[in-house]
Parts: C-alpha cells; structure tokens; sequence
C-alpha cells in the first residue's frame, strides 16, 4: 500500500507514521480535530497518542511539521497536567527547540506558541532547562530564537511563574557569543530583568565582562531605573486563571480592595541571589586580631568582615553568627577608638541585610549597645548607627519587635540617646512595615511612656516624641489611641496632630471628621447655615460631636467605657487653667447662635452617626466583633422596622 488512497484506509495510529508526507499530514489534522472535540480530561485519548506526539513535532517535512506542531498546541491546551508532564520532559521538548527553531518563520511561531504553553500549563522548569540548553546550541540562530521566547516568557509570565534564576546564571556567558544577534538577545532579555526590579541580582554577575559590555549594561539598568512605569504580567498561569477553575494570587502588598486578576506578584530579588560564607572569613584568627591591642589591628578585621558583607545575601551560620554578635556588641560598647565602633557599627547593619530574619536573635543582642552609643558626638559615628539600624528594620526585626528595646534606650539619660531612639522609631513606622497592631506587646507600655517623654525637658526628645504619636496615631487609628490622646493638654495634641499623616489628619480631628462626613456643602449663602456652620467651628472645636458622643446622644453604648461628649480638643482646653477663659467664651456664643432647622439637626445628627460607623471601620474586626453586642440596644431593630418614619429616622 504505497498509495495516498491506499493508506487513507490504514488505521489512525498507523497513519501517523506513514512514510509518505502527505498521509502523515492529514493524520495530523485528523487527531488535531478528534483532540480538539474532547473535553473530558479522563479520556484515553490523550494517553493513546502521546508517544505519537512529539513524533509530530519534529517531522522531517516542513509542512507536515506545521500540521505536527498546531496537533502538538491543542494537546497541550486539553491533555490533564499528569499527562503533560510524563510527556514533555526536557529531553523532549529539546528535540521540539533543536528542530523547529532554526525552522521556517511559520514553524518558529507555532514552537514558540507551543512553549508559552507548557508554560501556562506549569511545566515551565522543563521548559527553560530545555531552552538554555538550546543557547548552547552549536547555530547561532537557534541561540537567538532561544533567548527571544525565553523574554518573551518573562514579559508576559513575570518573573514569579518563570523559573528565572537558571537564567539569571546562564546570561553572562551569553554575552561573549560571536554573533551579534545573540548579543542584542542577551541585551534585550536583561532589560527585561531589569525591568522587573532584578538588576541588584544581574549586575554582580557582569563582573567577569569586558569593561565596553559592563558600562552599557549599567548605563541601561540607569536608565530603566529612572522609568516610572512598571511592568505587568499579561498572561497567568492556569492554577491563576478563574476560567480553568484557577484562584488569583494577590501579593501581600495589595490593598485589600484591588482584585488578584489586576495585580501582579512580585518576587523578592533577595530570593535569587547567591549567598556568600563567611565562614571561611570569621575564624578563630579574625576574633584574636578584632580583640587586638591596636586600634588599627581592630579596624582591618572590621574592614575585612565589611568587605566580605557587601554581597547583598550571605549564607546564615549554624549558631546565627551568636558569637560574632557578642564581640560586636563588644565593640561598640566598649572600643575607645570612635573609627572602630563606626565600623562595627556599619558591619552589624550589612550582616543583618544579607541575613534578614537569621539575625534576628544576634540582632536583640547588639542593638542595645547600638541605641546606647548615640550619645558619641562625632557625627559620622552617630551616621554610622543610624544608618545600621535602618538596615535591621524591617527585614530582621520590625518595629514591634523592638520596643521593649527603645523603651530602655527612651530611659537613657542623655537626650542625644533618647532622641535618635525616637527618630529611629519615627523612621520604623514611616516606612510602613512595622508590624504593630492593637495587640502587640509591650504596646500599651510604650503609650504611657511616650506620654511622659512629651514633657520631656529636651525639646529636641519632645519634638521626636511628638513625631512618633502622630505616625502612630496614623498607623494604628485615633479611635484605638483615643485615650492617651485626651490625657494630651491643647497644646501638645497640636503638635502630635502635626506629625499625622494627611490621609488620616481627618479621621483624627473630630471636628474635621464631622464636616466630611455631613452632606451639607462647604459653604452656604443662607444666614441660617451660616450660623450653624460658625456654631459648629467655634473656638477649640468644642461643641462638634465627636464618634463617642454621637453616640451617647442618640442613647447608644459606646464601645469602650462611657466617653466625654466633649471632644478631644474641648475637653482638654476646659482642663487646663488657662483655657477657661476661652471656653467660656465659645459656649456662650454656641448659645447665642440661633438653632438649626429641625432638618439641618437631623442632618448633622446623621453626619455624626455615620463618622463614628466610620471610626468603627479603623478598629481591628477582633475587637470590633467583641463588643457587637453594645451597638444594637433593646428595641432598636424594632423601632427600625416601625411604619413611622420619625421612629426609622
């Protein structure tokens, strides 16, 4: 049977195998439809022909290969990953590079399409293993097609669902191939990396390139750097993808309102990055010369450990590095030479970089003696610890890990000390990840203590104190912090007030939160708003119904003990001996305002409601769920439920 319609009467199996190109071809075609039309991933189909898939692949005719390679492309979209996976190891899918990227451009495209896939599907390490493997290949054009889909797999996966780190190694080689179009490959692809935030991982390795090569990669890793835009991935992975049944990984950076289908994870390049032993470093003969009797003997052991740390990752210790923390914290503490305890200094901040949480415990050890030493007076010491304890925050220790520490270094009685204590804290909790909750530890004692810093007699320490309530106050909610706020006299309250972050400035004012929330305009041309309006902002902010009293004056429990319908401002300026005067005055005036409209009353009584429902929403869902129960009196759904609309009202 050697003709064409002799074999169209052979069975399927056979036909894939003919000797003749054409039978082959429609074979092809044939399954294509018959695997395209099945939807059940349990059927033997896929199991029956796998051994005959990647046969059509890597035909040796090239349009029957074209038909093999489309045949290939539905296998992958419907086969089970179990299947997938037995059948395209790398050893396969390298015969799919070696064959069809050096083919024709139609063929090209359909393999290129054929790996997107199989990496969709999550068979992506075989994928890239296969395809460095073809940038060693002996045809420079078959290098470059390998470097052109593997950044076409970053571009569109991201840098989280391609396995980078075997290329982030195998690029610097690539970069000294003869071929010029292997070289703008190479090129592309890390701009690309640096694109994604990787450059800290890359750059190191160009080390070893000619000095031409090493200054135009760092000149365009500058100027990626200064792009405002950042990438996105385009496609996801089907574990991703809701419509094959997949969830949507949202990072732990996402605000809680955006969707997982419109962010994109983003990877640590920390993760990618060789860690570099120390071990061979800090040994018995380093400790011996660090203990050393001259202060330069001391100052090239620090110098050599800080050499040794500038690899942004280092590969932690079986003890944690507990016995190098101890002659640091040594050092700081007790090195007469302030040159020594600079560098001590600025070794501890690059160990806890290139560590992270494995330091966690030999940092507690140090920092101690770092905050202690601010009371050195050369600047560039001071600098120095400064500079190390950022690098501590937040990878190893977060802010809330830390404050039983500053509140021992806040007793310090040397203002310097306790100032860049507070500064420090300040610096913690500006950046965001500080770790503190309603239910932190040592929290509650760190309020009172900051309370008594406010009177502090350095007005330096009170004005970092200062700064640190108001970002608490921002980071943790006013109605939390509530409290110590009212044990605050006018004056101090303004400056705390300073410090808080303009997005929450707002929710912090009563008075503010009073006017946002109403549905009343700005301002009115009626004499009766405007008297209302000049009633409502008198002097002090005394008679704006704060959350709490809202409530109180509508009859309902508040969450916590029963509060002052008095605001925070008001209460404070009645306090205070010179403050009667003024509020005096603003009462009488309140007086002698003319009252609102029955509507306008209850217009501002609804405003104040729903600004204490909104103060509510900063309280963490714990606490709020606990105290559910004090929001809904007797009666109330009752009254709500009522055909009267004064009772719903």
């Amino acid at each position: 049977m050697s003709s064409e319609d002799d074999a169209a009467k052979l069975p399927l199996t056979e036909r894939l195998s003919h000797k003749i190109w054409r039978v082959r071809q429609n074979a092809y075609i044939e399954l294509t439809d018959k695997i395209r039309e099945e939807l059940d991933e349990t059927s033997p189909i896929f199991e029956t022909y796998s051994g005959h898939i990647l046969e059509a692949a890597v035909d040796k005719n090239a349009p029957a290969q074209e038909k093999g390679l489309g045949l290939v492309e539905v296998y992958i979209d419907r086969a089970p990953k179990s299947c997938i996976e037995k059948t395209f190891t790398p050893g396969q899918i390298y015969k799919i590079v070696d064959s069809a990227c050096g083919g024709r451009p139609k063929t090209k495209v359909l393999a290129r399409d054929i790996f997107l896939l199989l990496l969709e599907v999550e068979v992506g390490d075989a994928v890239v293993a296969a395809l460095l493997k073809g940038c060693k290949h002996r045809l420079a054009k078959i290098v470059s097609e390998s470097l052109s889909i593997l950044c076409d797999a970053v571009k569109q996966f991201g840098v989280v669902a391609v396995p980078v780190k075997p290329i982030l190694s195998a690029l610097p080689a690539l970069f000294d191939h003869t071929d010029k179009k292997v070289r703008e490959e190479c090129n592309e692809l890390a701009a690309t990396f640096f694109r994604w935030g990787l450059a800290p991982v890359l750059q190191p390795k160009f080390a070893d390139l000619r000095s031409a090569q090493r200054k135009e990669l760092e000149s365009l890793a500058e100027q990626i750097a200064a792009e405002t835009e950042k990438p996105k991935a385009t496609r996801v992975l089907r574990s991703q993808n809701p419509e094959f049944g997949g969830r949507a990984k949202v990072p732990t950076n996402a605000s809680s309102g955006s969707s997982g289908a419109n962010v994109t994870p983003e990877l640590d390049p920390f993760d990618l990055m060789e860690p570099k032993d120390l071990s061979k470093v800090v040994t018995e003969k380093w400790f011996a010369q660090l203990s050393a009797k001259k202060w330069s003997d001391r100052r090239d052991a620090l110098d050599l450990l800080i050499k040794e740390c500038a690899d942004p990752r280092i590969k932690p210790a079986p003890d944690g590095f507990a016995e190098l923390a101890k002659y640091l914290k040594k050092t700081i503490s007790k090195d007469t030479n302030v040159i020594v305890v600079a560098r001590a200094a600025e070794a501890t901040g690059l160990l806890g970089r290139g560590l992270r949480k494995e330091f966690s415990k030999a940092a507690r050890v140090v920092i101690p003696a770092l905050l202690d030493k601010f009371k050195e007076k050369k600047n560039f010491c001071v600098a120095a610890i400064s500079t190390s304890l950022d690098m501590l925050h937040p990878h190893v220790l977060q802010l809330a890990e830390t404050l039983d520490l500053i509140m021992e270094a806040g007793a310090n009685p040397v203002p310097q000390v306790r100032s860049n204590t507070l500064l420090w804290a300040a610096r913690c909790l500006e950046s965001g990840q500080h770790g503190l909750t309603m239910r932190t530890p040592h929290l509650k004692k760190f309020l009172h203590a900051l309370l008594g810093t406010l009177e502090d007699s350095s007005p330096d320490v009170r004005s970092a104190a200062a700064k640190v309530f108001g970002l608490l106050v921002g980071a943790i909610g006013e109605r939390a912090l509530g409290p110590f706020l009212e044990k605050l006299d006018p004056v101090r309250l303004k400056k705390v007030k300073a410090f808080i972050p303009k997005e929450d400035a707002a929710k912090a004012d009563p008075s503010a939160r009073s006017r946002s929330s109403s549905n009343l305009p700005a301002t009115s041309t009626s004499a009766t708003s405007s008297s209302a309006t000049s009633s409502s902002t008198s002097a002090g902010s005394s008679t704006a119904p704060s959350a709490s009293s809202a409530r109180d004056t509508v009859g309902e429990p508040t969450l916590t003990r029963k509060r002052s319908k008095r605001s925070l401002v008001g209460s404070k300026s009645r306090k205070s001996g010179g403050g009667g005067r003024d509020a005096s005055d603003s009462r009488s005036a309140a007086a002698a305002a003319p009252a609102p409209p029955p509507e306008m009353a209850a217009e501002q009584k609804y405003a104040a409601l729903l600004s204490a429902d909104q103060a509510l929403l900063a309280v963490e869902p714990d606490f709020v769920l606990g105290d559910a129960g004090q929001l809904v009196p007797e009666g109330l759904l009752q009254k709500a439920a009522s055909s009267s609309w004064q009772d719903r009202v």
